[in-house]
């Protein structure tokens, strides 16, 4: 039942960041015209909603991934444990990683322009996700 919780949480959360995505070019638009931008200068917005949507639709069917992993018994258990921990680890990290991006996508634009640290983590986000899905299997072989 974990992994169907987990696996319902983050189609759940899809929701949100789909919607996060739709109003991402009005949250654009919005900066640029407040602070008088260029588009490419609010482009991240764009690029934090689209990753944010990516990232939970990773996480969602990492938990598929996960049980089947939990349920195999072709590998010799310190194989096994070795593996799922890594994978859990991964996945927790992109959890903590797109949770973060999330509330700082959500925090209003403030008056002095967005926050430094949402441009960056919105770059280095994609790492932690192409982490999650190549990691055990690169790990294993």
């Amino acid at each position: 039942m974990f992994y169907y919780h987990r696996f319902e949480s983050h189609k759940n959360a899809m929701k949100i960041a789909a919607e996060q995505r739709k109003n991402a070019t009005d949250r654009a638009a919005h900066l640029c015209q407040f602070f008088d931008l260029p588009e490419a200068d609010a482009a991240f917005l764009r690029h934090a909603a689209t990753q944010i949507f990516n990232n939970r639709r990773t996480l969602q069917w990492s938990y598929v991934y996960g049980y089947f992993l939990a349920m195999d018994k072709t590998k010799d258990a310190s194989k096994k444990k070795a593996e799922q921990n890594l994978f859990e680890y991964l996945q927790e990290d992109l959890e903590k990683h797109t949770n973060y991006l999330s509330e700082l996508y959500e925090q209003p634009l403030l008056a002095e322009g967005p926050d430094p640290s949402t441009v960056e983590l919105t770059d280095s986000v994609p790492d932690a996700a192409d982490n999650t899905i190549g990691g055990p299997d690169n790990e294993a072989d």
